[in-house]
C-alpha cells in the first residue's frame, strides 16, 4: 500500500474460478532458480474500516492483509508484506490510540481507548533495538483528505528474521502512537516495506526534514553472507484461501517456490517487464514497483494502453484507469447496485467477459471471485475502482492471486508466471 493510499477492501472467501487460461504467447527471459527460503502467508479476516530465497507462510489476513512471521529482538509477530511502501514498523507495547491525525496542524487528535486502534499483538523493545536520536517515524495512510490513518514513534537500529535470513543492523520502527482504526487483527504488529530505498521516509526531529535510510531488501541483498547462489529477488505466490483456513500462499526470498506445488500451480513460462522510476516521489531514485502495463483486455477489447501502475500487495483491489473500472462494474451479472461509491453485488456475481492485464505481450487472466469483496455484515461489493492523477493507478492482490511475482532486483524487472487454477 502506498502511503498515499488506505487498503480498505476485503476479498472472498470461497472462489468461483471462471477465468480463461492465459495466453500462450509468453516470452521467457532470464531464468529464475528454486530457492529454499521461503515461509508461508497467512490470511485472517476482519471487516471494513474507515472511508512470504528464503520462503514463509504467508497468513491472509482480513482477506486483505498478508502477513509473514519476522523476527525482531527475540519477538516473532506478524507483518503485512506491501511492495507499495518501504518502511518497516511494528507497533509498540503500550501505545497511544487516538481517532485520526490532523494534516493542518500535523497532530494526532481526540485520544481514545486502546480497543479503538485494537492492535492485539504489539512489539516490546528490549537492548537490542537501539534507538537513533534525533529521528522519527511518522508514516501516514490516505491522501486528500484533512484527516489520515497514522503511525508516530522512535526509529530505531535491529536485528531482524526474515525466512531463516537474518538482516542485520536494519532500521525499523516502533511506532508508540496511532491513529489506525481497528487495525488490531489476529496476529498482525505491523508493516514490512518491500520496496527500495528511495520510498523510505524518516524526520529529524529537530526540523522536521524528511530523510531516507536503506530499506529491509536493500540491507538483506547487501549483505555478506547473501551471495550465489541466492539472487537478488523475493517471489510470492498469493492465495484465495478457498478452504478458509488461512493460508495466504508463500514469499521466497533468492529465486522461486516448486511451480508445481498445488498450492502454487504455475506455468513454466513467464513474461517481465522493466521496473520504473515512481515519477511522484523521485526523478532519479526507485521507489516502490511501478510498471507499464500494454493494457487492460476484457472480451476482445484492449483498453487504456500503456498504463503506468504500482504493483502493490498492500492493496486488496485494483485502482485502475476510469474507463476501465466503469467499463467492468458497468459488466457484472448479476448488475450491482451503486450506493455513493460503492458498487454492491451479488457474492457469486462475476463479469460478462474474460478480464485481464496485458503484460509483456501476454494476458494474465483474473478470476472474477477475486474481485468481490465481503463485508462483515454478508454484503458483497466490487474492489474495482476508479484511480485518478496525481495518485496514480494500483494492481493488487486480486491480480496477485492470478499470477507468482518476481521482483527482480538485479535485472530490475518484474516477472510474471500465470496461475489461474491451483490448490486453495
Amino acid at each position: 500500500m502506498r502511503n498515499s493510499i488506505v487498503a480498505l477492501l476485503h476479498v472472498l472467501l470461497f472462489s468461483r474460478l471462471v477465468a480463461v487460461a492465459a495466453s500462450t504467447d509468453l516470452v521467457s527471459r532470464g531464468e529464475h532458480k528454486y530457492s529454499p527460503y521461503a515461509s508461508n502467508l497467512t490470511r485472517w479476516p476482519h471487516g471494513p474500516h474507515g472511508t512470504r530465497g528464503a520462503s514463509g507462510t504467508l497468513i491472509d489476513n482480513e482477506r486483505n492483509k498478508y502477513v509473514l512471521p519476522i523476527t525482531v529482538g527475540g519477538q516473532t509477530l506478524n507483518l503485512e508484506i506491501d511492495t507499495g511502501s518501504s518502511d518497516t514498523w511494528l507497533i509498540q507495547s503500550g501505545y497511544e490510540c487516538y481517532y485520526t491525525f490532523d494534516n493542518s496542524s500535523q497532530t494526532f487528535t481526540e485520544s481514545e481507548n486502546s480497543s479503538f486502534c485494537n492492535w492485539t499483538s504489539t512489539f516490546t523493545p528490549t537492548e537490542d533495538f537501539a534507538i537513533i536520536p534525533n529521528l522519527h517515524q511518522l508514516t501516514c495512510y490516505g491522501s486528500g483528505v484533512p484527516t489520515r490513518h497514522c503511525m508516530y514513534g522512535p526509529l530505531g537500529y535491529s536485528n531482524v528474521t526474515i525466512n531463516g535470513l537474518e538482516v542485520p543492523h536494519q532500521i525499523i520502527g516502533a511506532p508508540n502512537e496511532s491513529s489506525n482504526p481497528l487495525q488490531g487483527l489476529p496476529d498482525y504488529s505491523g508493516i514490512i516495506g518491500l520496496g527500495f530505498s528511495g520510498g523510505t521516509m524518516a524526520h529529524k526531529s529537530s526540523t522536521n526534514a524528511t530523510v531516507q535510510y536503506p530499506s529491509i531488501m536493500e540491507t538483506l541483498f547487501n549483505t555478506s553472507t547473501f551471495a550465489a547462489p541466492h539472487s537478488k529477488k523475493f517471489s510470492f505466490a498469493l492465495s484465495r484461501d478457498a478452504s478458509s483456513t488461512g493460508y495466504g500462499g508463500v514469499l521466497t526470498i533468492g529465486g522461486i517456490p516448486s511451480l508445481t506445488h498445488p498450492t502454487i500451480n504455475a506455468s513454466s513460462t513467464f513474461t517481465s517487464t522493466p521496473i520504473e522510476i515512481y515519477a511522484n516521489t523521485s526523478t532519479t531514485q526507485y521507489s516502490w514497483y511501478n510498471i507499464t502495463l500494454e493494457g487492460f483486455d476484457f472480451g476482445e477489447r484492449l483498453v487504456a494502453p500503456n498504463t503506468t501502475t504500482i504493483i502493490d500487495s498492500g492493496y486488496n483491489g485494483l485502482e485502475i484507469p476510469s474507463e476501465v473500472a466503469t467499463m467492468l462494474n458497468n459488466n457484472w451479472s448479476p448488475p450491482g447496485n451503486v450506493s455513493g461509491s460503492t458498487i454492491f453485488l451479488d457474492c457469486n456475481a462475476v463479469l460478462s467477459s474474460a478480464f485481464g492485464v496485458r503484460i509483456g505481450g501476454a494476458t494474465y487472466y483474473i478470476d472474477s471471485a477475486d474481485l468481490v469483496g465481503q463485508m462483515t455484515n454478508g454484503s458483497c461489493y466490487s474492489l474495482v475502482i476508479a484511480g485518478f492523477p496525481p495518485n496514480g493507478y494500483s494492481v493488487g492482490d486480486p491480480f496477485l492471486r492470478n499470477a507468482l511475482a518476481v521482483f527482480d532486483w538485479g535485472e530490475m524487472v518484474i516477472s510474471f508466471y500465470p496461475r489461474v487454477y491451483y490448490q486453495s
